[in-house]
């Protein structure tokens, strides 16, 4: 609805500014001094009415994003998101260790073996 009110704006401006045109033509150039004056004003409500009616859907949306985001519904997923990532986390770490550790334990084992070996082989 404002945009088709800020088109018709629009559109008055140019018919102003071809009326203004048409009137300097005829000579008449005080008249068409103020017929271009109050294209011009035209326009310029036009183009501040768009304007001002982004402004004022962006703020209307940033006021809806922000109530959303410290609603309880909100909060309460990401707690569950934030929990659910740490069990990840946590899981991720035990693997690494458990990983580690058999390594480590492999490692201990194939020495004693080796030290096993080498005292066996002796006379």
């Amino acid at each position: 609805m404002i945009i088709r009110f800020s088109l018709l704006l629009v559109f008055g401006a140019i018919v102003s500014f071809l009326m203004a045109i048409v009137l300097d033509q005829l000579s008449i150039t005080n008249l068409a001094v103020q017929v271009t004056e109050l294209g011009a004003i035209i326009l310029l409500c036009a183009f501040s009415l768009i304007a001002l009616s982004g402004l004022m859907l962006a703020s209307k949306l940033s006021i809806v994003a922000f109530c959303e985001y410290f609603s309880g519904r909100q909060r309460m997923e990401r707690k569950l998101l934030f929990y659910t990532d740490r069990r990840n986390r946590l899981n991720q770490i035990f693997q690494f260790k458990k990983a580690r550790l058999l390594y480590v334990n492999q490692q201990k084992r194939k020495h004693l073996l080796a030290k096993d070996d080498r005292e066996s082989a002796k006379p």
